[in-house]
């Protein structure tokens, strides 16, 4: 929803999982190529839902809002909020402790933007996110995992 120098996004996603107890696999991972569909650690630096990383959306229902900001002739800032659940209950063994109880709460992320665009073929655009683990996370002893913190810029040239 562009409104001139404000951009307002929402976002609703739902990819489908793995029964617990079966070996019957309903879901599809596709190849993920460099530039992230929707949240810049879940889907390709944390080990997802599905139970590996750079796995999309599958196991992962999503819902999210967000504000990008045309700040400046050259320059738009963005931040994005994620809440992510698992569409299947799932775990994960993330501490080596031994994997917790089924659960579908994978947690929040925040993800920052500045897009910088320096001349016509060529921008600087930097992304910040911090990701929040919820009950998918916690193991046997009902410790969780630290939040995730990242940071990635790409200089990016085109032709």
């Amino acid at each position: 929803m562009p409104l001139d120098v404000l951009q307002i996004n929402f976002l609703l996603g739902y990819g489908t999982g793995q029964k617990q107890g079966n070996n019957d696999v309903n879901q599809m991972v596709t190849f993920l190529d460099v530039d992230p569909h929707y949240t810049f650690l879940y889907e390709y630096k944390i080990a997802t839902a599905a139970g590996a990383v750079h796995t999309g959306l599958a196991n992962t229902t999503v819902e999210s809002v967000g504000v990008l900001w045309h700040a400046v002739k050259s320059l738009d800032l963005g931040a994005d909020v994620y809440f992510l659940q698992a569409t299947q209950k799932t775990n994960a063994d993330i501490t080596g402790a031994g994997a917790g109880a089924l659960a579908t709460n994978i947690g929040t992320e925040i993800d920052l933007h500045v897009n910088w665009k320096l001349y016509d073929n060529l921008s600087w655009n930097w992304d910040l996110g911090w990701f929040g683990p919820g009950a998918v996370y916690k193991d046997v002893n009902g410790k969780g995992t630290d939040a995730a913190l990242g940071v990635q810029g790409v200089l990016a040239f085109s032709f």
